[in-house]
């Protein structure tokens, strides 16, 4: 049983570091559904880069590049979950164009 619970725990933890956003650029945004998300992009003051094809979950920016503050309003604005786009690329789901 041990070596069951290593597996399981390296395997989440190669997931979540993979999809752990990084500090600046695109961030993938998961809210309760397409139009949840736009409005939290927008009250955290980012740029909509575009959706992903799947619903709520959609692909933003800060609209100044030194912008180091947008995960923690997107955060506070009511993003369920924040998610690097290029780990989501290998998930098989499509980003917009300019996000790779």
């Amino acid at each position: 049983m041990p070596a069951a619970a290593m597996l399981v725990v390296s395997v989440l933890g190669v997931f979540v570091a993979g999809l752990w956003p990084r500090e600046t650029g695109p961030v993938a945004v998961l809210a309760a559904d397409f139009p949840a998300a736009v409005a939290v992009v927008e009250a955290a003051g980012g740029r909509l880069v575009g959706g992903t094809g799947v619903d709520g979950l959609v692909v933003a920016a800060p609209r100044d590049p030194a912008d180091s503050g947008l995960h923690d309003r997107l955060s506070a604005a009511g993003a369920w979950l924040l998610l690097d786009p290029q780990g989501l690329a290998g998930c098989g789901v499509t980003l917009p164009d300019g996000v790779s």
